[in-house]
């Protein structure tokens, strides 16, 4: 498996909205990310990921160039992007179509735009200890997946199989459905060290076709992130998350992620993608 985090997120001069709202509001969440990152990180970890950051933003930018000609006509496209630039085997695509494109108005990849990703995936493959900033995200990420499935399997011994999790600060007409995935997003937005990375995952991949998550996360947002994902994120994310579980669960116990239990997770996650 590819490692394909990505760092743009975390870029402070990367917002290209029009939006001065918008754009103020993405700086602030770079600001709670980076804080995040920079504790879990060590100092030499911390600035690699910094500068990768950059390297890979402009990487991306000009993938996303060549990707979006697929709408004139182009049959090439480029996808997984890895947190250290273009596999060798990339590489040698971004050249071969570099070369047979020829002059049109929709050329596959132009000798440019390969220069560019060539010299910003060996920047990026040359950036000392960018290693050390991976794994300390990664092992945020792991930390939240665990807190959830921990939630999730400490909701079912609760609700015994009937009626779902009590949710006595809930409206009455929520659904078990909702309950559950509510439940789910507080502990995680609670999770130390790693409530913004948590939040920031759960606005990204909240599929909101499914209604129990859109409407879980609507409730979530009006009592923890008012404005929602497009928002600026508060100053106190896990503790207005703790406090939004009392209110409605009415549980002050939080999540515990045994140390033996997290260290055999990341294990298991760096086997994978090395």
């Amino acid at each position: 498996m590819r490692r394909t985090i990505t760092w743009s997120a975390r870029c402070g001069r990367c917002s290209t909205s029009p939006s001065t709202k918008r754009a103020a509001a993405e700086r602030q969440w770079v600001r709670h990310l980076r804080d995040e990152l920079r504790a879990a990180s060590s100092p030499i970890g911390y600035t690699a990921a910094v500068r990768g950051a950059l390297a890979q933003r402009a990487l991306g930018e000009v993938v996303a160039r060549v990707n979006e000609r697929v709408r004139c006509g182009s049959s090439f496209r480029l996808s997984g992007m890895r947190a250290h630039g273009l596999t060798a085997r990339d590489e040698l695509a971004v050249l071969r179509a570099a070369a047979t494109s020829g002059d049109g108005l929709c050329p596959m990849v132009t000798p440019d735009e390969a220069a560019s990703m060539i010299a910003r995936s060996d920047e990026l493959s040359r950036t000392p200890h960018l290693d050390d900033a991976l794994d300390a995200f990664t092992a945020a990420a792991v930390r939240v997946a665990l807190v959830r499935e921990a939630r999730r399997i400490a909701d079912a011994r609760t609700a015994g199989g009937v009626g779902g999790v009590p949710c006595p600060g809930c409206n009455a007409s929520m659904s078990a459905e909702v309950r559950a995935e509510l439940s789910v997003y507080l502990a995680s937005f609670s999770t130390p060290g790693a409530a913004y990375l948590a939040l920031h995952h759960a606005c990204l991949t909240t599929d909101v076709e499914e209604v129990s998550q859109a409407e879980a996360m609507r409730v979530a947002s009006r009592e923890v992130f008012p404005g929602g994902c497009d928002a600026a994120p508060p100053e106190n994310l896990a503790a207005r998350a703790r406090a939004a579980e009392r209110r409605l669960f009415g549980r002050d116990e939080a999540v515990e992620v045994p140390d033996a239990l997290l260290g055999e997770a990341l294990r298991r996650a760096m086997a994978a993608w090395r």
